[in-house]
């Protein structure tokens, strides 16, 4: 049986952090870009009840998080180049304002549950499991604070989301599957704890010009047509429809193309990793995962494969346009 997973806070969508608008010990340019993503946030999302101070003070916490130092003046490219509407959007939803849930669930569970039924085994794996993420992101967790919190716009939330669900998934296949047994405790979302951010930095120091250069090689040897289903998909969180519009294409063969991919840039890094630089298999799954969250020191996936695209972005966007207005 199916359940409403709208979440009910209880909470009124008013400000949240109105009297801490005081931004210290940061350069003119930081106070500038923070300024303007939050006036670009709030005019794209609609006013969802958070302040300009808590939004001044999440920034502050991103940049202390990635050893950002914020009297830098790259500190100020460095959260200008943050996913800031979508992280508007989360820390609204994680200060749990019915506005941002209500507009989160707007935007994103129709995502959400598409993917799972991508890629669980059954439909009834993939309610359980899409029905079941929508509460557990609003739940809190060890900290006490609500897991969406933990998204800190490094990539996209679609992107984030993408990581998450597929961890849920194959969480669920390694459990015992039957038309009686549900999702128990479902597990948190990986917290950027000083340790894992101590590892991930690690394996960047050790590993990371392997890892560049393998993701490059793979992401070289891509069509041009194959770079774009990747971008539109894990980046831009197109939906498989729009992307089978696009393409002129059926929506389920655009899932398996996406699968085929998938497998295929994994397999293609993972070779030369092992061959060429001679990188442990028992790392390799750690330095994707660095890469898939964004982690400080990671090469970013998404603009190796930007990189092979150089000036297809407007012909992309008027594509995209032209279809939705269809």
């Amino acid at each position: 049986m199916r359940t409403n997973t709208t979440v009910v806070t209880g909470r009124p969508s008013k400000p949240i952090g109105g009297e801490r608008d005081v931004m210290t010990g940061s350069t003119p340019q930081l106070e500038d870009v923070v300024l303007t993503s939050f006036t670009d946030a709030t005019a794209f999302h609609g006013e969802l009840g958070l302040s300009l101070g808590a939004w001044k003070l999440k920034v502050m916490a991103i940049l202390a998080r990635c050893r950002k130092d914020p009297q830098d003046v790259a500190a100020a490219g460095f959260a200008e180049r943050l996913h800031n509407r979508d992280l508007y959007l989360a820390t609204c939803c994680a200060e749990r304002l019915d506005s941002a849930w209500r507009r989160f669930e707007s935007l994103y569970q129709r995502y959400i549950r598409e993917l799972v039924r991508c890629l669980a085994r059954n439909p009834l794996q993939a309610s359980d499991v899409g029905d079941a993420l929508m509460v557990d992101l609003f739940l809190p967790d060890r900290s006490g604070h609500s897991r969406i919190a933990s998204y800190d716009g490094r990539s996209s939330l679609a992107t984030w989301l993408h990581v998450i669900v597929t961890h849920r998934v194959a969480n669920e296949r390694t459990r015992k599957w039957n038309a009686v047994e549900r999702p128990g405790d479902m597990p948190d979302v990986a917290d950027h704890t000083a340790v894992g951010e101590l590892e991930a930095d690690l394996r960047a120091q050790r590993y990371g010009q392997a890892v560049d250069d393998s993701l490059r090689r793979a992401c070289q040897a891509l069509s041009t047509r194959e770079s774009r289903m990747l971008l539109w998909r894990y980046q831009r969180g197109l939906l498989l429809e729009e992307i089978a519009g696009l393409l002129s294409i059926h929506p389920s063969t655009v899932c398996r193309q996406l699968e085929r991919l998938t497998e295929k840039l994994r397999n293609d890094v993972v070779t030369t990793l092992t061959r060429t630089y001679g990188v442990p298999e028992t790392v390799i799954d750690d330095c994707f995962q660095d890469v898939l969250e964004s982690r400080s020191g990671s090469v970013s996936l998404f603009r190796l494969l930007g990189d092979t695209l150089r000036g297809d972005e407007d012909e992309t966007a008027s594509a995209q346009t032209q279809l939705r207005l269809a």
